[in-house]
């Protein structure tokens, strides 16, 4: 776990200060690095919660499985790239909070379509 100390982040502990270490070397030295605060992590573990209860209910109603209806979501909400070899999805553990919203309003808007309530 790291903390802020004026503008600089530092390690909490000393089994921390290994694992920073470590990050530092990976990334190297001048490399920003994004992070979570604890009240940014519950309003995404809950846009991903809701994400994922709207997909397993649209699944439900529509005969799609999970993933099927996951992949359509994802390209609804633009969640996606296409590339040579095919279009690849971006994981919605890796979204932020915005493109979580956009998936949610293509649950709502998809729900509305096939006429099923998802709240």
């Amino acid at each position: 776990m790291l903390k802020f100390e004026g503008d600089t982040l530092v390690p909490v502990n000393n089994k921390d200060v290994v694992l920073f270490n470590q990050l530092r070397k990976a990334v190297g030295d001048g490399t920003m690095i994004g992070y979570l605060d604890e009240a940014d992590s519950e309003d995404h573990r809950n846009y991903l919660a809701k994400v994922h209860k709207s997909i397993r209910v649209l699944s439900f109603h529509t005969g799609f499985t999970f993933e099927e209806m996951k992949s359509v979501i994802k390209k609804r909400s633009g969640l996606y790239m296409t590339s040579k070899s095919g279009i690849e999805y971006k994981s919605f553990a890796y979204c932020t909070k915005e493109e979580l919203m956009l998936a949610i309003q293509a649950c709502v808007d998809l729900s509305i379509d096939v006429d099923v309530t998802i709240y």
